[in-house]
């Protein structure tokens, strides 16, 4: 059982550096995933990272495959069987192999088969006997590939004709040392069927007398697997714990995806198990004495009595949203709390030669919880895009009762954040009474109304509430600004008393019978332009070294953008001719700025008249804004 306190969850990478009063625990990415619903596909791991199998030229992945997925296998129809003998064929030793005369009792149609846990991008294959035989090579073969998804293989060549592609084929091949190479492509299982006879124009060819072998069946190929998953295990964190943020290191592809997801319970099993009570298509999710059906129990029960298993709605959260793989400096972890228990996914999809890593994958968890569980609600839910627009936030944190209590600290500090901009403070309200407001500004109290520039999140002072005043409502009624569709303002309580540990995220609900949004999530109308407030901060540039308007700042607000989009920013001269682009990228929805220093491409601009364009292209959505802008020396 772990103690009260903060404690630090890393997955891979190294140990992070010991902080006072922090307890660190660390586990490789194996270990992680070693345990009830851990799971691993085509993902592998070097110097304490994990990223989706690659293949390099050179890398001979048919020696990975026992890790990558069932591996080798050989059959005879109807019967497929896998083991040592056909290891053999992809152990790297030409002095082993996969023979004929050893697994099959008669030479009808065997065949020797790879097959992994996802797809692959193949673009050769190699197969020769062994240097002691070098004539016990397939006379006559076919070679198959399919691209389909993870389904046992038992019947191959009925599927043929409808599935498989056939790569290659020989008829009296006298070719030791086979090599077949082909344009690079995905490939989740690989067949070769050596023949015991091809009719071909009514003439038949035997293998009868021709022994063979494969001592090793070689895959290569280029580019990552395009489809990773990984699971970690059930995580104990050893007490109910509240849940804060969760960090990453690592690096992916512009047109590869990382998705990070997590879920949180109050016991070791995320499942519900149901049982046929024998009373038509009745079931029950309890045995005979009224106890809640177990793994153990429901694996002991015959077919005939197995109802099904469900998500275990009443003690776990769903898989969240994916996290922004940019927010890898830090975020709230999502799942609800506080819990005991924790999982984590990660999904990786690459193409060619895309794709991503993860160093190592972080998070806080603190016991005993400031809270047992908060629920909170904002209004309007619908704002214009760009526009100051008032809002009330309303929060109700309920505290298990002190006769069964887990010792729930209290909170005296609110954390409002949200990709936009809060911009002012109207008031705080407690059960509808009028508290001081102050704010936490660079460690200093601040009154609210001196809240100065907008910020995208503001920490509030409050009473402090604990066990008596389970229950009750805070508002927090403010202004802020949003550019996109379906902002999201979160909510974090804190104790002041415990600094170094992590608060209880709000989560969405009803909170109060006086607001009917019953979410954290704010709509904007969709009908405007993507593009707005576009100015530069001098009309004159003045670009002689003097540190007086040497260079000018473009600044745009972009509206309504789901996610990150191309922007550009062009200065051109009277003649149409562009003398400088001064910025390229994908940006997001907010308030952007960028810096021009006032040179053309070629060095210094003559001074004139010249026209800026910033520009947004949002897949069917296209916005431009254009601006007068002089160079005067």
């Amino acid at each position: 059982m772990r103690g009260d306190g903060l404690t630090m969850f890393r997955i891979g990478g190294p140990s992070p550096e010991a902080r006072d009063g922090v307890e660190v625990v660390h586990l490789s990415w194996e270990e992680a995933a070693a345990g009830y619903l851990g799971f691993t596909s085509m993902v592998e791991y070097e110097k304490g990272a994990m990223a989706p199998v690659r293949l390099k030229p050179g890398r001979n992945i048919a020696r990975d495959a026992v890790e990558l997925g069932l591996g080798p296998f050989g059959a005879k129809w109807p019967v497929r069987t896998t083991g040592s003998v056909f290891e053999n064929a992809i152990d790297g030793d030409s002095s082993t192999a996969f023979e004929e005369q050893i697994v099959i009792e008669n030479r009808d149609w065997p065949v020797f088969g790879i097959e992994f846990a996802g797809l692959l991008p193949v673009n050769r294959i190699v197969f020769y006997p062994t240097t002691a035989n070098p004539d016990h090579f397939p006379e006559f073969y076919e070679l198959f590939g399919w691209a389909g998804d993870k389904v046992k293989l038992v019947n191959p060549w009925n599927e043929f004709d409808y599935t498989y592609d056939l790569l290659d084929e020989a008829e009296r091949n006298r070719v030791s040392h086979v090599e077949v190479t082909m344009p690079t492509q995905l490939f989740h299982t690989l067949i070769l069927v050596i023949n015991r006879e091809i009719t071909r124009d009514n003439n038949a060819y035997s293998t009868a007398d021709q022994p063979w072998e494969i001592a090793e069946f070689e895959i290569y190929g280029d580019g990552y697997a395009p489809v990773a998953e990984y699971h970690t295990r059930i995580l104990d964190l050893g007490a109910t714990s509240s849940l804060g943020d969760i960090r990453w290191q690592g690096d992916k592809a512009r047109d590869a995806r990382v998705q990070i997801r997590t879920r949180s319970g109050a016991d070791d099993d995320p499942l519900r198990y149901w049982i046929l009570t024998g009373r038509g298509d009745e079931i029950s999710s309890s045995d005979a004495a009224g106890n809640p059906l177990t793994r153990a129990h429901y694996d002991k029960l015959s077919p005939v009595r197995k109802g099904g298993v469900t998500h275990d709605v009443d003690n776990w959260s769903f898989w969240s949203a994916p996290y922004s793989f940019a927010d890898s400096t830090g975020t709230s972890f999502k799942s609800t709390g506080p819990h005991q228990f924790a999982q984590l996914q990660i999904d990786f999809a690459s193409v060619a030669q895309a794709g991503g890593k993860l160093g190592y994958l972080e998070f806080e968890a603190s016991s005993p919880p400031v809270v047992r569980d908060v629920v909170g609600e904002v209004s309007p839910v619908v704002a214009v895009a760009g526009e100051e627009t008032r809002f009330v936030y309303a929060f109700r944190p309920n505290f298990t009762p002190v006769e069964v209590g887990e010792g729930e600290s209290g909170f005296d500090r609110f954390l409002l954040s949200t990709p936009g901009e809060l911009s002012r403070v109207d008031s705080v309200r407690v059960n509808e009474d009028i508290v001081p407001c102050e704010l936490v500004i660079d460690a200093a109290l601040t009154p609210c109304e001196q809240l100065g520039e907008p910020r995208p999140r503001l920490e509030f002072v409050l009473p402090r509430l604990d066990v008596k005043d389970s229950g009750k409502i805070v508002e927090v009624f403010f202004r802020a600004r949003i550019y996109r569709f379906g902002t999201v303002f979160d909510g974090l309580l804190l104790d002041s008393e415990r600094p170094n540990e992590v608060g209880q995220s709000v989560t969405g609900g009803d909170a109060t019978f006086l607001l009917e949004s019953n979410q954290l999530s704010v709509g904007v109308d969709l009908s405007g332009n993507l593009l707005q407030d576009v100015g530069v901060s001098s009309p004159v540039l003045t670009p002689n070294g003097d540190g007086v308007n040497d260079g000018v700042e473009f600044h745009y607000s972009l509206l309504q953008l789901a996610s990150d989009q191309s922007v550009t920013i062009d200065v051109f001269n009277l003649n149409g001719q562009r003398v400088r682009r001064v910025y390229e990228g994908m940006e997001t929805s907010g308030r952007q700025q960028r810096r021009w220093d006032g040179r053309g491409e070629n060095g210094p601009l003559a001074p004139g008249l010249y026209i800026y364009r910033i520009a947004v292209d949002a897949d069917a959505r296209e916005a431009e804004r254009n601006g007068v802008i002089s160079v005067v020396y």
